[in-house]
């Protein structure tokens, strides 16, 4: 019986040590944005691994690559290009991360914003997935506190690393985007990622108000390997009357040639260097003909 004690007590400290170690290292090597003088405008980018840059080979994702061909076009104009890509990050961390940088930091002239991968298995701060499924409330209260863990998060993402989830069609699965006059029970249906889905156009939504109180433009992004919520995205657009630049790579390659823009490293999930390359010549190229560069 001691030696039961003992083995569990070393358990839970082996794993507060390593929790402990997680929650540093992130606090660490998360980015800091530092001001800069004579800067006329700035442009922030909001969302997950495919903002941040995961698979790009030289540490590039579209934001810094976006920065470059904005500075070769527009030799003249002082525009910082800020990337606040968290990877992992849910829809409604992404508007919590969204609300504080705003509170700290100098207010952009343009929000471009592509979230919404991680809904699916992240659930941190995204309680209303829980509640809206109607599961037992204890269940609720511990899987809150289980979400909000770093070693759960490590993972999951461990786990998700592999997988195409992003490619998958679940459109039999989840409704459409409902149209105007739909009640909130009718929206929210069974279906696990039908909660999912209700509850990432909420935060979108929010998002966009938040952000159009404030004074700033904001512009959608699509996922380049296809969103299970794209016709979510297309209706808050129309909704919104937003415009959503079609970065889907489904346009740009065949599906015979895939490797071309994706990383291997990441199973092909993220794009590569070329790949958020690719998708910063379509963003600006939107940009110029929505005229919409600050």
């Amino acid at each position: 019986m001691r030696r039961i004690r003992l083995v569990i007590t070393a358990s839970i400290i082996f794993v507060v040590i390593i929790e402990v170690c997680l929650r540093t290292a992130a606090f660490f090597c998360s980015r800091q944005l530092v001001t800069q003088k004579n800067i006329d405008n700035y442009i922030y980018c909001f969302g997950d691994s495919y903002t941040y840059g995961i698979g790009s080979e030289n540490k590039k994702g579209y934001p810094e690559q976006l920065q470059e061909l904005y500075e070769k076009r527009y030799p003249n104009k002082n525009i910082k290009i800020i990337n606040f890509g968290v990877p992992g990050s849910n829809s409604k961390q992404t508007l919590n991360y969204f609300r504080h940088i705003l509170t700290r930091y100098p207010r952009p002239d343009l929000v471009i914003l592509m979230t919404g991968m991680n809904d699916w298995w992240n659930i941190s701060d995204n309680n209303k997935v829980l509640l809206y499924s109607k599961i037992n409330p204890f269940i609720v209260k511990y899987c809150m506190v289980l979400t909000h863990s770093k070693i759960v998060k490590l993972l999951i993402m461990c786990f998700a690393k592999n997988t195409t989830i992003g490619t998958v069609d679940f459109n039999s699965q989840v409704r459409v985007a409902d149209p105007d006059g739909f009640g909130e029970q009718e929206r929210l249906g069974s279906n696990y990622l039908s909660t999912v889905r209700v509850v990432f156009e909420e935060n979108v939504n929010e998002f966009v108000n938040l952000a159009r109180n404030s004074g700033i433009r904001i512009i959608f992004s699509q996922y380049p390997s296809g969103f299970i919520f794209d016709d979510s995205l297309e209706y808050i657009s129309r909704k919104q009357k937003i415009i959503i630049i079609y970065t889907n790579f489904k346009k740009f390659i065949s599906q015979d040639q895939p490797h071309e823009y994706f990383s291997a490293e990441y199973s092909y999930s993220h794009p590569n260097t070329k790949g958020y390359a690719k998708m910063a010549e379509e963003i600006l190229t939107t940009l110029i003909k929505e005229k919409q560069i600050p």
